[in-house]
C-alpha cells in the first residue's frame, strides 16, 4: 500500500492545479462513457503487461504468470514519482523476492519500455495525417524518431548497445540475448494494446463529435502520440501535463480546443484510476498469499567495505542486531559516495516491498539523513522507527539540509543518540527530550594475545622506517579540523622530546595544511602522515604504538559524536589521551579507559604526555588496564541488547534469517 500511496501523491499532484477545469469536464461527459473508457484503458493496460512479459521471459528472467503480473502491477504505478525509471527500479528490487537478477529485469523492463514507446510513435506517425495539417506540422519528427528507435530494436543492435551499456556501468556482461521473435512478439501486443487505448479516447470523445472510423483513427494516433513522449519527457511524472498538451494539440483541429482539453483531463483521470486499479488488485493477492514474518529492518548508507567511523559503527550495530534478533534484514551501502545516487531509490523501494507485503516489524536507521529519506514512507504504512543520530546529523548548518533533515528528526518518535552531547544538540535543535535516548557504544572485541602489541611494534616500526628507542603517539580518522591534528603539530610536538613521532592515519581537507603545519613548526621529520591506510596497517598502528591521542578542537557547526577509535585502541591495549570535549567525554573514561585533557591546553597536554612518555613500561601496563575495562565495557553483544530494550524491539526472533547487505 506504501509504495501505491507514495506514487497516488504525485500522481494527485499532476492534475491538482486543473481540478476546477476536470469537473467541469466531468460534467459534460456521462459516466457511461468514462466507465467504457475506464474498461478499454483496463483492457490495454493488460496488454502492455504482456508485451513486457515476454521481453521479460525473453531477458533471461524466469516467473510464473501471477509473479509477474504483481511486479509488473505494483512496479508500474512508479511512474508517477518524476523520472520515467522509477517503475523499473521498483520492479528491479521486487524481482529479488522471487530469485530473480535485478540487473536482467532491470535491462529488460528498459527494452519493454523501448518496445512500447517504439510502437507508440510508429503507430501515431502513421496516422498523423488523418489529425490534419496542425499537428502534422507540429509532430513531424515522429515519423523520424519511431525509424531511429525501431532501428535500436534489430537484435544484433540491441544487444550490443546492452553490452556497451553494461560495460559502461561496469556491470557484468549480458549472458541472455534478446531475440527478433520475442520483440516482434512484444511489439504486437503494444500495437493491440494501443488499439484499446485509442478506444479510450474515443468513448471519452464521442460526445463531443469524435466519431465514426476516422474519429478513431484520430483518437489512436492523440494517444500513441501522447504515450509515447510522455515517457520520453524523463522530468514529468507519467508525463503529466506533456500527454495533456499532445492530445490536445492532435484533438483541436477536430473537437474544439476546448473539447479536446476535456478530454485530455478526464483521459489522464481514467488512466490513473485503471493504473492504481490493476496495482491494488495485486496488493490483496500478496496479503492474502505470502503474509511472511514480521523483521527488524537496519537501514545504513555507510557499510563496510567503505572505511570510517561510520561504517564501523554501523557494522557494529548490525552485529549486536543479529545477536538479538538473527531475522534481522540490513539494507545497506557499502560503497562510494558517488554510488548513493543509485543505492537510494533501490534501497527505498526495497524497504517499500518489505513494507508492502507486511515483513517489516520495525525499522532503525543509521543517520539521520537516511532517516529523513524513509521517514514518509513509515509513516504512512504506520511502521515502528527509530533512527540513530552521529554528530555531525545534528550540528551541520547547511540550510536546504537542516529544512529537511530537522524537520523530520523532530518527529521521529524515538531517536538514539552514540553521546550525551549528540543528545543535548539534538534536544537544542527542537528534538524533544523524552524522544532522545543513549546508546552506551560497543565494537567487536579483538582477539587478544600477551605478545600482540610487540609484534605490532616491531611491525609499525619498520613500516616508518624508525629506529626501535623512537615513541610513536597515533591518531586515526577523516582529517577535518575538529580533529585537532594541525594543532597538536603546531602546538604540542614541538614541545616533547625528539624520540616522539606523531602518526597521523586518514585522509581528508586537513592532510595537506597538518604536512604545512609541520615544515614550520620544525619537525617534519617526525611527523608521519600516512593517509588512507588498509585494515591490517590500521590493526597494527592501534595496536603498535605507544599512545593514541585524540586532541580534538572546538568547531563551530562540527563535533564529535563518540570517539569510536579511542575505544577500539584500548581494546588492543594502547593508551588514550583524548580532549574533553563533546562526544569524546561518553568514549573516554578518565582513569578507567583513557585520560581526558583540556582542550586546546597546550602546557597541559605538552606536560601529561611528557610524563606518559617517560616510562614505556609503565604505559603497557596502563594500556592493560585500560583493554580490560574497554573489553568489559563496550560489547556489541550489551550494545545490542540495550539498542533492543530502548527501541522495545522484541528479542523473540522470526524463523526466517536476515538477509544480505543491499
Amino acid at each position: 500500500m506504501v509504495v501505491l500511496a507514495i506514487a497516488l501523491v504525485f500522481g494527485v499532484l499532476a492534475v491538482v492545479r486543473q481540478g476546477d477545469e476536470i469537473a467541469a469536464a466531468l460534467d459534460e461527459i456521462d459516466w457511461l462513457s468514462v466507465l467504457a473508457s475506464f474498461a478499454a484503458t483496463i483492457v490495454g493496460l493488460l496488454g502492455i503487461y504482456r508485451s513486457w512479459a515476454v521481453i521479460v521471459r525473453d531477458g533471461g528472467v524466469d516467473l510464473s504468470t501471477r509473479q509477474s503480473l504483481r511486479i509488473y502491477g505494483i512496479g508500474q504505478v512508479g511512474k508517477y514519482v518524476p523520472g520515467s525509471v522509477w517503475s523499473v527500479l521498483s520492479q528491479a528490487e521486487m524481482v529479488r523476492e522471487h530469485g530473480g537478477s535485478r540487473l536482467r529485469m532491470a535491462t529488460a523492463s528498459l527494452v519493454a519500455l523501448l518496445v512500447s514507446v517504439t510502437v507508440a510513435l510508429v503507430l501515431g506517425g502513421l496516422l498523423l495525417p488523418v489529425s490534419g495539417s496542425e499537428a502534422e506540422r507540429t509532430f513531424w519528427f515522429a515519423p523520424f524518431a519511431a525509424v531511429a528507435l525501431a532501428g535500436l530494436l534489430i537484435p544484433a543492435v540491441l544487444n550490443a548497445l546492452v553490452d556497451r551499456v553494461n560495460r559502461f556501468l561496469r556491470r557484468p556482461p549480458n549472458d541472455v540475448r534478446f531475440s527478433g521473435r520475442a520483440i516482434a512478439k512484444a511489439a504486437g501486443w503494444a500495437l493491440l494494446a494501443n488499439l484499446f487505448f485509442g478506444l479510450q479516447i474515443q468513448a471519452l470523445g464521442h460526445e463531443l463529435g469524435n466519431t465514426g472510423i476516422d474519429g478513431y483513427l484520430l483518437s489512436t494516433c492523440a494517444y500513441a502520440l501522447a504515450a509515447a513522449l510522455g515517457v520520453l519527457v524523463v522530468l514529468a511524472p507519467a508525463g503529466a501535463g506533456v500527454r495533456e498538451v499532445v492530445l490536445t494539440v492532435v484533438l483541436a483541429p477536430t473537437l474544439s480546443v476546448g473539447a479536446a482539453l476535456t478530454v485530455a483531463l478526464v483521459s489522464r483521470v481514467v488512466s490513473m484510476a485503471a493504473d492504481f486499479a490493476l496495482a491494488l488488485s495485486q496488493v490483496r493477492r500478496i496479503k492474502a498469499s505470502d503474509p511472511g514474518a514480521r523483521q527488524p529492518v537496519f537501514v545504513t548508507r555507510r557499510f563496510p567495505p567503505s572505511v570510517g567511523g561510520m561504517e564501523t559503527l554501523a557494522l557494529s550495530v548490525w552485529r549486536s542486531m543479529l545477536e538479538v534478533r538473527p531475522d534481522a534484514v540490513l539494507i545497506a551501502h557499502g560503497g562510494s559516495n558517488r554510488g548513493l545516487v543509485g543505492w537510494i531509490p533501490r534501497a527505498w523501494f526495497r524497504l517499500a516491498w518489505l513494507v508492502l507485503r507486511g515483513r517489516v516489524e520495525f525499522v532503525l536507521t543509521g543517520d539521520a539523513l537516511m532517516y529523513s529519506l524513509v521517514d514518509p514512507l513509515l509513516r504512512l504504512a504506520r511502521i515502528r522507527r527509530a533512527t540513530m543520530i552521529l554528530g555531525l546529523d545534528v550540528t551541520y548548518s547547511q540550510r536546504v539540509y537542516r529544512l529537511l533533515v530537522h524537520s523530520a528528526l523532530r518527529r521521529a518518535p524515538q531517536v538514539v543518540a552514540i553521546s550525551a552531547a549528540t543528545r543535548d544538540a539534538a534536544v537544542t535543535s527542537g528534538v524533544p527530550a523524552a524522544r532522545v535516548g543513549v546508546l552506551r557504544l560497543g565494537v567487536e572485541a579483538p582477539a587478544w594475545q600477551p605478545t600482540g602489541r610487540s609484534r605490532a611494534r616491531v611491525r609499525v616500526h619498520a613500516e616508518l622506517g624508525v629506529t626501535s628507542d623512537a615513541v610513536l603517539l597515533l591518531t586515526l580518522g577523516r582529517l577535518v579540523r575538529r580533529k585537532g591534528s594541525r594543532w597538536f603539530v603546531e602546538t604540542v610536538l614541538p614541545g616533547l622530546p625528539g624520540e616522539v613521532h606523531y602518526v597521523v592515519a586518514g585522509d581528508g581537507p586537513e592532510r595537506v595544511l597538518i604536512e604545512e603545519a609541520a615544515n614550520r613548526s620544525g619537525v617534519a621529520d617526525r611527523v608521519h602522515v600516512l593517509g588512507p591506510v588498509n585494515d591490517p596497517l590500521r590493526d597494527d598502528l592501534m595496536a603498535g604504538c605507544d599512545l593514541f591521542v585524540q586532541p580534538n578542537i572546538a568547531v563551530p557547526g562540527d563535533m564529535e559524536g563518540f570517539g569510536l577509535v579511542t575505544i577500539e585502541s584500548a581494546m588492543r591495549g594502547t593508551p588514550v589521551v583524548a580532549a574533553d570535549l563533546e562526544g569524546l567525554r561518553d568514549a573516554v573514561l578518565p582513569g578507567r579507559t583513557g585520560i581526558l585533557l583540556p582542550s586546546e591546553d597546550g602546557a597541559q597536554w605538552i606536560r601529561t604526555l611528557g610524563e606518559l612518555v617517560a616510562d614505556r613500561d609503565a604505559l603497557d601496563s596502563l594500556g592493560e588496564s585500560y583493554r580490560l575495562v574497554a573489553t568489559d565495557l563496550y560489547s556489541e553483544k550489551a550494545m545490542g541488547a540495550e539498542l533492543c530494550r530502548m527501541v522495545g524491539l522484541s528479542t523473540d526472533a522470526a524463523p526466517e534469517a536476515g538477509t544480505e547487505p543491499a
